[in-house]
Order: C-alpha cells, then structure tokens, then sequence
C-alpha cells in the first residue's frame, strides 16, 4: 500500500509539473524563464511501467525458451521502471520547441523507415550533460546540453540516427542478457578473474557503441543530409566538457568605479586545450574518439556527399532551438552549483544579447553562490581548481 501511494504522488507530481510548464512556455529570450513542456501530455508519458511490461513482455518473449524468456522479463521489467524514472522527473519535454523540432529532424532521417519511426517517440530532456539515451521501449531523448553544443541540424540527425541504431539491434536488451553470462562466468566467459570481467564488461560497452555507429551511419546514409556533419558531431561529444565557445575573458568584466580585480589575480596564459584523439580508453564504456572517426569514414568510404545540405527542416529554427538550449543550460547549470560554467557561458552569451537580464541575473547568482560556500569554507564543492580547466574559461 506505501509503495502504491508513493507512485501515485510521484505520478501526480509530475503530472502537476507538466501542466503548469505547458503555460510557461519562454516566447523570448530577452525574458527567459525556463524551458517548459505546452499542450496535451502525450499518453505515452502517462504509461505506467507495469502496464508497459505487461504489454511488451508477452508479445517478444512468446517464441523464447524458457531460460531466455526468464532473462527478457527481468530486462523489460526493470527497463520499465527505469524508464519511469525519466519520465516522473519532470525533466521530459513535450510540445515545446525543442521537441517539436527534433521529431521533424527524425522525420527526415527516418523517411526510409515508416514502420521503425512509428515504434519511436522523441523528446527533449532537461540535462545539461552533452548525451543522447535510447530505450528498449523506443523512447529516444536528446539531452540538452547536447543541443547547445552542436554546430548543424545534420549533427542532430547522426546522433538521432545512432540511438534509433541502439533500438533497432536491440543493444540494451543484449548488454543485459550479455552482462548476466558474464557476471556468472558462463559460456564464453568461463574462468575469467573478477578483473577481467570488469575489463571485458567495458570492452562489450565499446563494440556495442561502435555497432550503433556503423548501423546508424547506414540510416543516415539513406537520408538526405550531408556526411561532413559526422566527424563534425564526433568532435562535439569529444570536448564535450568544454564551454559554449572558445573565446577570451575580459579582464575587466566585473570591474566598476568601486570595484576593480587587480590584473594579478589572473592566469599570464591558459592551459592549452588537448588534442589527443586516441587516448586510453580500456576502462571507459564507449570506444576514444580516433577509434570512432575511424570507423565512421570507413563507412563513409565513397559515400563522401559534401553536396548534399546540412539542412532540410530549418537552419533559422536549428539556430533558435540551439539558443533555447543554451539559456536553459545555463539555468540548470545555476541549479547544480556549476558556478564557473555558468559566468563564462553567460558571459559568451551576453556578446550576442548584452542587455539580457538573465545573463546578468544567472551571473549574479553564481558569483553570490560562489560567495557563499567560500565563506562556509567549503568553496571546493562549488568550484573546479583552475589546474584543472582548459582553454579560456581557466
């Protein structure tokens, strides 16, 4: 019965966050708030996970033995209260303009596949981390962060078209069956050390991502975007922790009449920013950059289309909805203390729209938050040391 109620309260929660968000939705950026979901929450949000185990489980299991049917209601259940969690944090976003748009995007890249686009559902999720996730129930959500990193609307289509890749060879469903003979030593994996199961669970990892590479270049293939997005989106997740933009911070930014930061409290020169590409990646779940690239252009091997378009929904919406995102990672940036991101994202901002009262408010905000954890002495927990950073934003 507890368990029950709490359901139902996190259920109504979400449901309340969904309505008012739809009357919320930011019209300019002059006055951005948030980014809120608008209209008729989509029925698949409203799904409880039992009910979606209940539909999936009998109908792709019917033909298993029993062992492995067994395994597959173990996966579909706990990849269906999985799943719930996403959808119950409000972090989903629905009719807004950043989900609106990345379904015409996945229209274009899924015109070759009707049957395969009506299995799927694509939303925006509120994440500043620069990720895409794909499920087994086809639910596809593009972070984000992502977003407000990417340089074209085909770099939108490749990451679309490598978690609908993800979907379509049932990668989720097979790491997990995969990961259960290897936590048990079966088959294949007989007499491995618990160290070289560590070892060959990340190495799994690595063939799975570049499978949905491969799988999902061919997809993007049939499309008719054009192919020098791909490297160019592999770049993207690479310096993924990088700021919006690499450009210089102006010493005297914060300086007034009455307030000035002497010169000396500034670095002569910045870290360099890295360049390696084929780094160590034994004890990471997807393969190094260079490992990946290289896989990509041999895929794209005589298929180069560098006349074909980066666009074929909108460059002026991509622009717009890659603006939206970066408003609102900026403000979740506020939300999770990233204080530093926050200042120097704000401030590239603020070279584009120099009297927007967000920009000045969220920059506030991160300078009082950094204020105030320096006065407790725990400024560590809100602040990366400066050793660690590359580029301008050190």
């Amino acid at each position: 019965m507890v368990k029950k109620y709490k359901t139902t309260i996190i259920t109504l929660t979400f449901l309340f966050v969904g309505i008012i968000s739809g009357n919320c939705q930011p019209h300019s950026l002059d006055n951005y708030t948030y980014l809120g979901s608008k209209g008729t929450i989509p029925k698949g949000l409203l799904t409880s996970a039992y009910k979606k185990y209940q539909e999936e489980f009998p109908i792709k299991t019917v033909s298993d033995q029993r062992r492995a049917a067994l395994k597959k209601k173990n996966f579909y259940l706990n990849s269906n209260y999985a799943l719930n969690t996403i959808l119950e944090s409000g972090r989903v976003l629905f009719g807004d303009e950043i989900t609106v748009y990345i379904n015409k995007v996945a229209d274009e890249v899924l015109k070759n596949y009707p049957d395969l686009r009506k299995d799927l559902q694509f939303y925006a999720l509120k994440s500043s981390s620069v990720n895409a996730l794909s499920t087994a129930q086809g639910f596809i959500f593009i972070n984000i962060g992502l977003i407000a990193k990417m340089k074209s609307e085909a770099e939108l289509a490749f990451v679309i078209a490598h978690e609908v890749a993800h979907f379509k060879d049932e990668h989720s469903l097979n790491s997990y069956i995969e990961n259960i003979e290897l936590a048990k030593g079966k088959g294949k994996y007989r007499n491995l050390s618990f160290d070289d199961k560590i070892d060959q669970m990340f190495k799994n990892s690595k063939e799975t991502e570049l499978k949905a590479d491969s799988v999902g270049a061919r997809i993007y293939l049939t499309s008719n975007y054009g192919t020098s997005a791909l490297i160019g989106l592999l770049d993207v997740l690479h310096y993924n922790y990088l700021p919006f933009e690499e450009i210089p911070f102006d010493k005297t930014f914060f300086n007034t009449s009455n307030f000035i930061i002497p010169a000396s409290y500034f670095l002569d020169s910045v870290k360099t920013i890295s360049n390696v590409e084929d780094y160590k990646d034994k004890e990471h779940t997807h393969p190094n950059i260079f490992k990946r690239k290289q896989k990509v252009n041999e895929l794209l091997g005589q298929n180069l289309s560098s006349n074909k378009p980066l666009y074929l929904v909108s460059e002026s919406e991509f622009k717009r909805v890659k603006e939206l995102a970066r408003f609102e990672q900026i403000r979740l940036d506020l939300l999770q203390k990233n204080y530093g991101d926050v200042i120097y994202n704000s401030y590239i901002m603020l070279k584009q729209y120099p009297n927007n009262q967000f920009l000045k408010v969220s920059i506030a905000k991160a300078l009082y938050g950094l204020a105030l954890y320096k006065n407790i002495e725990e400024f560590q927990k809100v602040a990366k040391s400066y050793i660690r950073v590359e580029g301008q934003s050190q």
